[in-house]
């Protein structure tokens, strides 16, 4: 049993610790960014021939930037994965040090050790309370890239992999004339209004991203 005469709270410094709460907010925000960035380039995709013709020059550059974009989101996957295991840990030893407070606590009937223990347990529960709110920001973070990589995993440039060239300034993809769907399966010849990935602006209209 914990002696009340000594202010030893459990466990507190391996919290503190915890690396995957460092600049969580400020990660978060960021790649949140990315994921609308590559959402939106999966909006302007256009269908093209098989043998990587178009009618846009730059469709070629727009395949190539969405495929390096989904290699950088699978790698923040990956990481918000560990950070996702680190949150579920702590949680666990934080059950595992309530368990025990309490368990020495039904052997206390003085009024100052008592005090002791249920002030370390009211902390132990925020502390709870706030690892389960960032465990919630990290799993918003883990769906929406799973969610983006989905929607990229439908398209794919046609022969081989997709060369930059780099431009110092991509022409706006607006510019271009109007494309068929990937999505639609439609051919290159057969005119469209609809870009691919209406339906993710639609989303991220909507705020659904």
């Amino acid at each position: 049993m914990i002696s009340p005469c000594t202010p030893i709270e459990p466990s507190t410094e391996p919290y503190k610790k915890q690396d995957f709460r460092s600049n969580l907010r400020f990660d978060r925000s960021k790649v949140l960014g990315m994921v609308v960035e590559f959402l939106k380039l999966l909006s302007h995709l256009c269908y093209v021939r098989k043998d990587g013709s178009s009618e846009w020059e730059w469709d070629e550059e727009l395949y190539a930037r969405v495929k390096d974009l989904a290699h950088i989101l699978s790698l923040q996957l990956s990481s918000w994965e560990e950070r996702l295991s680190a949150a579920n840990a702590e949680l666990d030893k934080i059950r595992a040090d309530r368990q025990q407070i309490e368990n020495d606590m039904r052997d206390l009937t003085m009024k100052a050790p008592r005090e002791f223990y249920e002030k370390a347990l009211f902390e132990l529960n925020a502390r709870r309370r706030t690892v389960e709110l960032e465990r919630t920001d990290i799993l918003d973070v883990l769906a929406r890239v799973r969610n983006a990589l989905r929607e990229g995993a439908r398209v794919k440039w046609p022969v081989g992999t997709p060369k930059k060239r780099q431009p110092p300034v991509l022409p706006q993809p607006e510019t271009r004339p109007s494309c068929p769907s990937v999505q639609d399966g439609g051919s290159i010849s057969s005119r469209s209004t609809k870009p691919l990935g209406s339906e993710i602006e639609g989303l991220l209209s909507q705020g659904k991203f």
